[in-house]
């Protein structure tokens, strides 16, 4: 059964390639609409493969057969369960992954490509393009294979982190680079063999490296982040290189992740040449479609390295943090990512404009603010996080961090944030992010000692990012902007009732008030269902606001209701011992983050 999941991995790995290249080439053929309808071309399963509908329906087919393998990963992980969980808890997630990328599919054409849509549906093709190769590898990877030693001092994981920088960079370029293609400003800097290398500015008439225009701006970003991109993967490859002669790897693991390395540097020069051939040539079909196809495949090579490092890491008995790592956790990055989700989606539902660039820095502003405050509440609550068995291995409590080391990091990071959102966003914006910093250090991390009343200070600061990146656009509040703020407000409720309960021996060994700790594990269950009725209450004001479509009210509505559902069972009896009460607050939490992604995407798409 391991080579069947093996088999099947790797031929849906070759399909999504298939089917990533296919979907450019749809688009760079300008056949993306050439089925007007959806699921069906002209009402039709298969239409007259001629023409324009020959590429997109073929892509519609492709797809449905790579959704096909997936169920077949997802019926061998299901055979093999009892020896590999994870390997089945990843197939259900790329199940999952393959009925949004359907439904973004949808949206594409019933939006007549929508640039934020038809973004969204590239990025995620790219990151269960990675998921399906970590399938893979999951499927073939053994501790035999690798033959490593019981320890290797000689290993550095920073290089695996090196290897995960580039990676990100990788993907915001390859992101970038969709959203100009949709947005139609890959001609802003000119067309033909003259424009390839500088950009033509309209205005000057004449070539510069910086044009006055917002499209071409963002075209000239692009290709200095390329620029930034290659020198990045020379310099890690480098390092790699080197460091591989140090380690106690076997040799035929070591030639594996040579392969990786020169493949991504290969390709990363034929990426530039890609990009100024397909500005030469007036971005045609050839030339802008096999750039994807590369680019698909640079991100692939680094993501792998990745994997083999883990690997690596998890046969041998070598560190798997380094100072990088560790200033990283600090700034605890599932947090910042939730916050900054939540303030593009209300600088996209705001009526009113701010340039790219702007729109990007504001962003990144609001990213060093964050992060230097979280930074700074580890500080607050090292002693706390020693406590708790979840915490305890944070940089901070377990000693890889000093005080003053993060004391004087998130104060940087914050001032970094915080000085250029007052000088170059409205008094409002910057006031508001100044204000949730405040709250969150100053009042909710001393209040949690202290009161169980917390959660609902705590819940101010992670409601305001909505109304931060709405006033950002527009400089004032309206009663939309409220709304999304009362939605992230009370959705934060049942959701940290669920982590308190879940880990409840935690909060009790740091002392923590939580209700749990103070008013027991069936009164905390009655709170989840009565703050989850009013969560779906309050995500259908909106709508009433006439601010979304129908469209939006009835995901909405179907989104309530699976959760309100999960949240009466609740309230049912559960049989003796804690452990049915924990999986279901734990499952009650991970639906709760899967609630909130769904319904802030359904409001981006269906606004009206």
């Amino acid at each position: 059964m391991l080579t069947n999941l093996k088999r099947v991995s790797f031929f849906a790995i070759f399909c999504t390639f298939c089917l990533l290249v296919l979907g450019g080439h749809v688009h760079n053929t300008e056949s993306s609409l050439a089925c007007p309808d959806w699921p069906l071309c002209y009402g039709q399963f298969f239409p007259k493969m001629e023409g324009k509908i020959f590429w997109e329906h073929s892509h519609r087919l492709l797809a449905s057969f790579v959704g096909f393998l997936t169920l077949l990963l997802v019926f061998a992980a299901y055979k093999r369960r009892e020896v590999d969980k994870h390997a089945f808890g990843v197939s259900l997630l790329l199940i999952f992954m393959v009925v949004i990328q359907g439904v973004f599919g949808g949206i594409t054409v019933l939006l007549k490509l929508s640039n934020l849509v038809s973004t969204a549906h590239l990025a995620l093709s790219m990151i269960f393009f990675l998921m399906l190769i970590y399938m893979g590898h999951i499927s073939t990877w053994t501790r035999n294979f690798i033959q490593a030693p019981k320890s290797d001092m000689a290993y550095r994981p920073i290089f695996k982190h090196y290897s995960s920088g580039l990676l990100l960079l990788i993907f915001l370029q390859i992101i970038l680079g969709a959203f100009l293609r949709h947005s139609g400003v890959g001609a802003a800097c000119g067309l033909g063999a003259e424009h390839s290398l500088l950009c033509f500015d309209a205005h000057k008439w004449e070539h510069t490296l910086w044009p006055n225009t917002a499209q071409a701006q963002m075209h000239v970003l692009h290709r200095y982040f390329a620029i930034i991109v290659a020198l990045a993967t020379m310099i890690v490859a480098h390092k790699l290189l080197r460091a591989l002669k140090r380690w106690s790897m076997a040799s035929h693991f070591v030639s594996e992740i040579k392969f990786y390395i020169y493949t991504i540097l290969s390709t990363v020069l034929i990426q530039i040449f890609l990009g100024i051939w397909s500005v030469a040539t007036s971005l045609g079909p050839l030339p802008t479609t096999l750039h994807l196809a590369v680019a698909a495949s640079l991100l692939a090579g680094t993501w792998k390295i990745i994997l083999l490092l883990k690997s690596y890491e998890k046969s041998t008995e070598c560190k798997t943090d380094s100072w990088l790592s560790d200033y990283f956790e600090l700034t605890k990055p599932k947090l910042g990512l939730l916050v900054l989700s939540t303030a593009l989606c209300g600088m996209i539902l705001a009526r009113g404009h701010i340039g790219f660039l702007n729109g990007l820095l504001v962003l990144l502003f609001i990213y060093f603010v964050i992060a230097g405050g979280a930074s700074l509440n580890c500080v607050l609550e090292k002693d706390v996080d020693g406590k708790m068995e979840r915490t305890k291995n944070r940089p901070l409590p377990a000693g890889r961090l000093s005080m003053s080391q993060s004391l004087i990091f998130g104060i940087g990071l914050s001032l970094a944030g915080l000085v250029p959102l007052f000088l170059l966003t409205n008094w409002l914006t910057a006031t508001l992010t100044f204000v949730a910093v405040v709250i969150y250090l100053f009042f909710y991390t001393p209040l949690k000692k202290k009161t169980e009343m917390a959660v609902f200070i705590g819940a101010i600061p992670g409601a305001l990012p909505p109304l931060i990146g709405w006033t950002a656009v527009t400089g004032q509040f309206d009663p939309v902007s409220v709304s999304l703020f009362f939605v992230l407000f009370i959705w934060q409720l049942p959701h940290f009732f669920a982590i308190s309960l879940h880990h409840v021996d935690d909060y009790k060994q740091a002392t923590i008030y939580t209700y749990p700790t103070r008013y027991g594990e069936s009164f905390t269950r009655a709170l989840i269902m009565l703050f989850t009725v009013i969560l779906v209450a309050t995500s259908l004001t909106p709508k009433l606001l006439n601010y979304f479509s129908s469209v939006y009210f009835y995901t909405a509505a179907t989104l309530g209701v699976g959760i309100s559902l999960l949240a009466l069972r609740g309230l049912l009896p559960f049989s003796p011992g804690k452990s049915d009460i924990r999986t279901w607050a734990r499952r009650y939490f991970i639906t709760s983050i899967t609630y909130l992604p769904l319904l802030i995407i359904t409001m981006a798409f269906f606004k009206l």
